[in-house]
């Protein structure tokens, strides 16, 4: 692949007096021109203006990158575009389609005039970027890990609820556990009414602040009244002082952080 080099900045016969140089009077003829009225042998004024002029669009793209829209000139699918301060790239191949104004054959790929510093796109030494989203400005974001979503270590990014379910321990079974994103632990369970002490699944970091019993029987007494205590942050008894016999079990939910 050859790879061209920039060429010199100066635009041609820049410097060139005024007697030295005149537009091309034969634009779209050419230089044939020449021939019938120099005999061949073209102007020194008018080579001047031809190559001044090309150098000048050769400069104009430079500057603006896109050229702006022509209504005559034949545009193939995938051409870029400027009208004023918007962008657009042809959908199809188009003449005299306004691309404000034809969805059908343009679609808008820039609208620099409603850039804002609230927008993902903001323009850095000419360059367009994109903004880390925050929770005041849009922008691009990624997923918080795991390990991020315990500690709230980065509030910048988005938690993904997979992520969620891997960072909080949980145990879904008869006697388990399931802790909160803010700390809450929620355990629960089956067991003996003998009065013994008992453990919960997993010891609660801090503190068990409630714990509430009911007996694992399939009738009615009035006269049964369930005894719940918390011994430490990861010990219990439960009594059910009514029918239920020491062998019938007890539930239990206990809450704590």
């Amino acid at each position: 692949m050859t790879l061209y080099q920039k060429p010199r900045d100066e635009i041609f016969a820049s410097s060139a007096p005024p007697s030295e140089i005149q537009p091309f009077n034969a634009w779209l003829r050419g230089l044939g021109i020449a021939f019938e009225e120099t005999n061949g042998f073209p102007e020194m004024t008018g080579l001047n203006g031809l190559f001044n002029a090309l150098n000048l669009y050769i400069k104009y793209l430079e500057q603006n990158g896109f050229a702006e829209w022509s209504s005559t000139l034949e545009y193939p699918a995938g051409a870029g575009v400027r009208v004023g301060l918007v962008w657009y790239r042809a959908k199809t191949q188009n003449t005299n389609k306004p691309p404000a104004t034809s969805q059908s054959d343009w679609e808008l790929f820039l609208n620099a005039s409603a850039l804002s510093y609230q927008e993902p796109l903001y323009i850095e030494n000419n360059v367009i970027k994109i903004r880390d989203a925050s929770n005041a400005v849009k922008g691009v974001t990624q997923f918080a890990s795991a390990q991020e979503i315990a500690a709230k270590a980065n509030v910048s990014k988005a938690i993904n609820p997979s992520n969620v379910g891997q960072t909080f321990a949980q145990l879904f079974s008869t006697n388990g556990y399931c802790t909160m994103p803010n700390g809450i632990i929620i355990q629960w369970g089956t067991v003996a009414d003998d009065g013994l002490t008992k453990d919960f699944p997993i010891p609660f970091p801090n503190a068990a602040v409630t714990l509430v019993g009911s007996a694992k029987f399939d009738g009615w007494d009035s006269g049964s009244a369930m005894n719940a205590f918390i011994v430490s942050r990861s010990q219990f008894r439960l009594r059910n002082g009514g029918a239920a016999s020491p062998s019938t079990p007890n539930y239990y939910i206990a809450i704590g952080y």
